[in-house]
């Protein structure tokens, strides 16, 4: 295997999952989230606006009124975090992604980071292949926790000399 067959087939799984297939994954993940003592102590955390059958982890933001929400836009070919209150501070982009608004507070300085993985090996994610996150997490301090559907956990190294290990994967 490798990384671009494990990319394939991982996007192909997500997407034969139905509603309440994906729905009892997505909340389990949730729970296991909002228990986690990082996730606990943080005020500033990095989410995302899921696409292509991610876990939806928005719920977080209703749920969790005394953090603060920050979520990725690719900027200049390289990502930066923005404060998002609600999901209106979100508009649509020429990658057909729902992005932060430019015209809100930025900040690359958070205390924990929900990312986003098609797939996991070890500690290394496997994402869409543009390695945007690589390059953020290259520059940027915070914890890491990768967010993945269970079935997308695999132990063999497929990491390569410019991945960036996360802190941990749920």
């Amino acid at each position: 295997m490798t990384k671009e067959s494990i990319r394939r087939d991982m996007l192909l799984k997500r997407k034969s999952l139905d509603h309440t297939e994906l729905e009892v994954l997505t909340n389990e993940l949730l729970e296991r989230i909002e228990s986690h003592p990082r996730f606990t102590k943080a005020t500033r955390i990095g989410l995302y606006y899921p696409i292509n059958q991610e876990p939806n982890l928005l719920r977080l933001m209703t749920r969790h009124k005394d953090k603060r929400f920050y979520f990725p836009r690719v900027v200049d070919n390289q990502i930066s975090y923005f404060l998002v209150n609600d999901l209106n501070d979100l508009e649509k982009t020429v990658f057909q992604l729902f992005e932060p608004k430019l015209t809100l507070p930025k900040s690359n300085d958070l205390d924990l980071y929900l990312i986003p993985c098609v797939a996991t090996t070890g500690c290394y994610r496997i994402g869409y292949g543009r390695g945007y996150y690589d390059q953020y997490l290259k520059r940027n301090k915070g914890y890491t926790i990768g967010v993945t559907m269970p079935f997308a956990k695999f132990q063999q190294g497929y990491e390569e000399s410019h991945d960036i290990a996360l802190d941990e994967i749920l």
